[in-house]
């Protein structure tokens, strides 16, 4: 969890992430099988943050001209679209590394 972490920040703070291809993602992976190495994960989870950065980025102003979807956002989106994703990575990483058994259970 960490490494990923680290990983995506290190993409925040580095990557500028263009959408002129025609890439995909698989969104459910449960039947999917697990990487076969760091590189591979990697691959992953650079993919599933690109997919989560174009969903904040079409999260704003969003209108239809000429048939084609226009995306119209402010100087600050970008800022805003990073701070949002390293926050929420921070945030599961905390979940994850301070979970114990009896955090969530119930008494009996």
């Amino acid at each position: 969890m960490q490494q990923h972490n680290d990983y995506v920040t290190a993409l925040l703070k580095e990557d500028h992430f263009k959408f002129n291809t025609e890439d995909r993602i698989a969104i459910d992976r449960r039947h999917e099988p697990y990487p076969k190495d760091l590189a591979e994960a990697q691959g992953l989870w650079s993919q599933k943050l690109k997919f989560e950065y174009l969903m904040e980025k079409l999260s704003q102003e969003i209108s239809v001209t000429n048939g084609n979807f226009v995306v119209k956002m402010p100087k600050t989106a970008v800022t805003n679209i990073i701070d949002t994703l390293t926050r929420r990575y921070q945030r599961n990483l905390h979940i994850y590394t301070n979970w114990d058994s009896t955090t969530y259970c119930r008494p009996t």
